[in-house]
């Protein structure tokens, strides 16, 4: 029986809230026969009644404030509880958005201009509301304003999630500016979106703005571009992988920079963009090059002596050979590596070849013989 009392005290709750909106309807209907320029107002008003958002009608002239029974619902107020004047209202409007409100909605008084606002609010409780609010003005034949109208709705668990993304992605953001890697952000779509300070000092520019202004393609060596492109094509339609590849950039003096790239699609400030981690392979590929020069330096070495050199495994087999062995064996190296019979020698000068082999593997020592 309780439940059956509560449920009945609310439907006349709300049948009362209905009665009192449609009474400023049909006051707003009375005040446009008389009054042509409230044309707009009036038909604000009746379309402001099939939502769920709070109504308010102000006259410019006499300050007088009218509000609908959902506005103070909004606020968790009582009705009639904040004063008829603009004054009261706008001391529920947080302090850091009230300057914003009160010029917007000045810049649509004096020019028309639309006013779409979002702003803070104080409920009843003490905590601050988001609402999206809107207004329309009338004004009479000389374009002076006589009457306002407007109409907002709570938006706060929408800001709420969009703080908590910006604030995530500004985590996102610091984490990755302060992790000293060359990270390059683009949009799926095309568009650059961020620049790392590590990776515009990896090119040769002074500041990460500085090269914002190269075009991002520019960036790449010309043989490496269709690469990129096409590694990039596969990670927007495969965005659970990381995708890696080599290639070659280009530094702000023209120079070609080895890089290794791993691409991955992500989210940023609600967008799909493409996160490109840029590492400098240059060091790598210097130590290559020096292992490949060294290498070719000790082969000269070993070509160009006049003693036969020869290299082997664990099992006798020739892994290489220099050219005075070439020449004595009458075979080239690569025949010989791949087993070619060494007619030259003698089968005990083999087998006792072999014997030494097996003693060096065993002691670690030189042998002579």
């Amino acid at each position: 029986m309780a439940e059956t009392m509560s449920n009945t005290d609310a439907i006349l709750a709300l049948e009362e809230r209905l009665a009192k909106a449609n009474e400023t309807i049909a006051e707003l209907r009375n005040q446009t026969a008389s009054d042509p320029t409230h044309s707009n107002i009036d038909r604000y008003a009746l379309a402001i009644s099939a939502t769920n958002d709070g109504f308010w009608d102000q006259n410019l002239l006499t300050g007088d404030t009218k509000r609908s029974p959902r506005l103070y619902e909004i606020l968790g107020m009582e009705i009639d509880s904040v004063g008829a004047t603009e004054a009261a209202f706008s001391d529920l409007v947080h302090p850091d958005d009230n300057d914003r409100r009160k010029r917007a909605l000045q810049a649509h008084l004096e020019t028309g201009f639309p006013f779409n606002e979002e702003y803070r609010i104080r409920h009843q409780l003490g905590s601050y509301i988001w609402v999206s609010a809107k207004a329309q003005a009338a004004w009479d034949q000389n374009g002076k304003p006589v009457r306002i109208a407007g109409a907002f709705n709570d938006i706060t668990e929408r800001k709420q999630a969009e703080i908590a993304l910006q604030d995530s992605e500004q985590r996102f953001r610091t984490l990755i500016e302060g992790s000293g890697l060359g990270i390059h952000l683009s949009r799926v779509t095309g568009g650059r979106l961020l620049i790392t300070p590590p990776l515009a000092k990896l090119l040769g520019y002074a500041t990460a703005a500085e090269m914002d202004a190269v075009p991002q393609y520019n960036l790449i060596a010309k043989h490496d571009r269709e690469k990129a492109a096409h590694f990039r094509e596969i990670t927007i339609n495969n965005p659970s992988e990381l995708v890696e590849y080599d290639c070659d950039f280009i530094g702000k003096d023209g120079n070609t920079i080895p890089v290794h790239v791993i691409l991955s699609k992500i989210l940023w400030n609600g967008e799909e963009a493409i996160q490109s981690t840029i590492i400098d392979l240059s060091q790598r590929k210097n130590a290559e090059q020096a292992q490949i020069n060294s290498e070719r330096r000790l082969r000269a070495i070993i070509d160009n002596s006049p003693a036969l050199i020869y290299l082997k495994d664990q099992d006798s087999r020739l892994l290489l050979v220099n050219e005075t062995y070439e020449r004595i064996a009458g075979n080239c190296e690569a025949d010989l590596i791949n087993g070619a019979k060494q007619t030259w020698l003698k089968t005990e000068t083999l087998d006792h070849l072999k014997e030494l082999d097996e003693r060096v593997l065993l002691t670690g020592e030189p042998v002579e013989s």
